[in-house]
């Protein structure tokens, strides 16, 4: 019994991996739209994001039929719950890689007044993604808590570029609303920050019961 019950947490976890993959290749291709001013992936991101709905589906149909039918053990438990929470802020990034998408198509890196900031948002957005993903595949607490630190980095960005934007605004340039859609795609970039945080802060209680 109870080895079928580890297969079955096994091929939750292998989902939840299987879902992080798709979240990922989705942001990679929004990002790299938006920085290189062009809207190619559009169709593929929307496309990923899709799948990434229906696994979410799946896993918490799963997730909810392993409680009834295993009715786990509290550690257990906090297992599966902690599956349940990281694939909800897994499939909000996926949603926000299609927002960042559809911008793409209206306005880019390029209208930003600091290009390197934004640039640099984007990039360290992307790296919290991926150590956030290798700390679920590989149950890295380590990982997790890089993730969790590179958070504040972010936000601070965030804030340089909203003043540069309202100073930009100011001045009465005439590209007015691109900019403050580069603003709208930093904020997306803030969010998928809170989201890797998030699901870096589940892995952590996953692994050692305690979460912030």
């Amino acid at each position: 019994m109870r080895r079928r019950f580890e297969e079955d947490l096994k091929q939750l976890k292998l989902k939840v991996v299987e879902m992080t993959g798709m979240c990922h290749e989705a942001i990679n291709l929004a990002i790299d739209d938006f920085l290189a001013g062009t809207s190619e992936h559009n169709e593929k991101v929307f496309e990923i994001e899709s799948k990434i709905n229906r696994l979410e589906q799946e896993i918490e149909n799963d997730c909810i039929r392993f409680i009834i039918q295993q009715q786990p053990v509290a550690k257990d438990l906090r297992n599966v719950s902690s599956l349940l929470k990281m694939i909800t802020d897994i499939e909000r990034i996926g949603d926000q890689a299609c927002d960042i998408s559809n911008l793409s198509r209206v306005t880019n890196a390029s209208y930003a007044p600091d290009r390197q900031a934004i640039t640099e948002m984007a990039n360290i957005t992307r790296t919290m993604l991926e150590k956030a993903i290798k700390s679920v595949r590989e149950r890295d607490l380590n990982v997790a808590n890089e993730v969790i630190n590179l958070d504040e980095k972010v936000d601070a960005l965030y804030v340089d570029i909203k003043r540069d934007i309202i100073d930009y605004i100011k001045n009465e340039h005439h590209d007015e609303e691109k900019v403050i859609d580069i603003l709208i795609v930093a904020k997306y970039f803030e969010r998928i920050a809170d989201h890797s945080t998030n699901i870096a802060e589940w892995i952590t209680f996953y692994l050692t019961g305690h979460h912030e």
